[in-house]
């Protein structure tokens, strides 16, 4: 609906008439009626900029159901963005395929963390919801994030094989922080050094 009013205007009329409504082009200089162009809604560097942060900020934060509304928005709109170089087009399709990683991770947890309010006994579906998450393709650190909770997850359910599965993976990241190669349980280390 942005789109579709950004590319309008309304100019009132005489009092007794209804508004008239035009078409905004994109390259008013034309003439020729095949070769005008809508105007465009949303930009591919305004959405990179400042949605695309916004929504990473939320992950960080851990606030999973506005980030993942977020990311949703910015699917949305890259539907309705205009590439104007093939760079910036191959661009637009990794974002589409970075937002499409999001959505279904977040989606997870999210669902995870609603069946451990809501029903704490599907313990094993809880589990399984943590370890699909730390398989999406997120950022470096996101995908730390994911394992960290992962680990925890599957700590305090007694499974310390797995946890030790997901605490290695989280060492072979080789996160920037220390401190996250320190909050690594001593039961995950024993399980994985022997």
């Amino acid at each position: 609906m942005d789109a579709y009013q950004g590319a309008h205007v309304s100019v009132p009329a005489n009092p007794s008439l209804p508004a008239l409504t035009f078409n905004v082009r994109r390259n008013p200089e034309t003439t020729e009626l095949r070769e005008v162009l809508p105007a465009v809604a949303f930009e591919y560097e305004d959405l990179k900029s400042t949605e695309l942060a916004e929504a990473s900020r939320f992950f960080s934060r851990g606030k999973f159901a506005e980030s993942l509304a977020a990311y949703r928005t910015i699917l949305q709109k890259l539907l309705l963005v205009v590439a104007s170089t093939q760079e910036q087009a191959d661009e637009i399709k990794e974002l589409v395929v970075t937002c499409r990683e999001y959505i279904i991770g977040l989606t997870m947890e999210t669902e995870r963390r609603k069946i451990v309010a809501e029903e704490p006994e599907k313990i094993a579906r809880s589990l399984e919801l943590a370890a699909y998450f730390t398989h999406c393709g997120l950022g470096a650190a996101h995908v730390q994030l994911a394992l960290r909770s992962a680990m925890n997850v599957f700590s305090k359910a007694g499974n310390t094989a797995t946890a030790a599965v997901f605490a290695r993976r989280l060492i072979d990241s080789n996160p920037s922080d220390t401190k996250v190669i320190t909050q690594v349980s001593w039961s995950d280390c024993v399980e994985l050094f022997g």
